[in-house]
């Protein structure tokens, strides 16, 4: 038995060309393992496959779960992900499997492995190559030589080999297609999750929702959204450093909203920096709206699920502001 295990989970870098398009190749963990004779890992395959872009909650529970039922085997593990969701997979990983005291490294790959240019092997190879340091124990993507914090991770480009980064954070480390070195400190061991103690209840589907601001938004774009009952946690998208347009109807509906029990995290749509509070007239602060620092919306919407599949059963702002 390998120290690392390999959780093919599905997604492009699995696939081979047909005539109708692009299909889950059969043979993949054979063609693998003869890519990298090399290497020495065991392999996990996902059934079915997890459609990436057809992902939902229970993508990020079977996954954990996968990690979790073979903990005591192995030492670090490498997930294969389809891109279209993979940071929210490793956002929503980060949370449910911290405090494990292992690598999980998610990669994938913009073309399969085995075709013309394909990314997929030096993915893999970097992959397991941090997989392997001792010192990295936490959930990190690797792309493109580069690995990024878990729950930093943004997919910026649909078709660049550079599709993955984490603008908002350092990078962990670098891969120069031989040797895996670390270039930021790892996180400290914290204390396991309330998915890894067992005090979880289960995704709440439909429970989260994200919310973009744009200019002269029609109030059907948000109002049925804010009325819904089923809706427990809202990601707020809002421009710059946390700012909202100046409409009656908008501020109403999120201080309705807000009132019945809704935890609105606002989130800034750029890149890079954070939301500023109190900072203007027009931040959605002021309307009860607490503040995402400087997570990504991948991040607040998957921590946000997180935090409703716990059996803690105290008010989501509440914990929400007590992490």
């Amino acid at each position: 038995m390998s120290d690392i295990l390999v959780i093919h989970s599905g997604g492009t870098i699995g696939m081979v060309p047909s005539a109708a398009g692009l299909v889950p190749d059969p043979n993949f963990v054979a063609r693998l393992q003869a890519a990298l004779p090399e290497a020495d890992f065991d392999v996990f395959v996902c059934e079915p496959a997890i459609d990436s872009s057809s992902a939902t909650p229970a993508a990020w529970q079977r996954l954990a779960n996968a990690v979790a039922a073979h903990r005591e085997q192995y030492r670090a593990f490498v997930v294969l992900h389809g891109t279209d969701t993979l940071a929210y997979s490793a956002a929503a990983l980060s949370g449910m499997l911290c405090g494990l005291g292992k690598a999980v490294v998610i990669t994938g790959s913009q073309i399969p492995l085995g075709m013309p240019e394909s990314d997929a092997l030096r993915n893999i190879r970097g992959a397991l190559a941090f997989a392997a340091l001792p010192e990295l124990q936490q959930v990190a993507v690797f792309f493109y030589d580069r690995l990024l914090r878990g729950e930093a991770t943004r997919k910026v480009d649909a078709q660049s080999y550079a599709g993955f980064d984490s603008p908002n954070a350092d990078w962990l480390g670098v891969f120069d297609g031989n040797t895996a070195q670390l270039s930021a400190p790892v996180f400290e061991e914290r204390e396991e999750s309330a998915y890894l103690r067992g005090a979880w209840r289960g995704f709440q589907e439909e429970a989260v929702a994200t919310l973009l601001i744009t200019p002269g938004m029609p109030s059907s774009a948000f109002a049925p959204l804010l009325a819904d009952d089923k809706l427990r946690g809202l990601v707020l998208l809002s421009y710059g450093v946390g700012n909202l347009p100046e409409r009656d109807d908008l501020h109403a509906a999120l201080r309705v909203a807000i009132a019945r029990g809704v935890c609105v995290v606002n989130v800034s749509q750029c890149l890079r920096g954070e939301v500023a509070g109190h900072s203007y007239a027009v931040g959605a602060a002021r309307l009860g709206a607490l503040g995402g620092g400087r997570l990504t919306p991948e991040a607040v919407y998957t921590r946000l699920h997180c935090l409703l599949a716990e059996s803690d059963t105290r008010p989501l702002a509440e914990r929400w502001s007590s992490q």
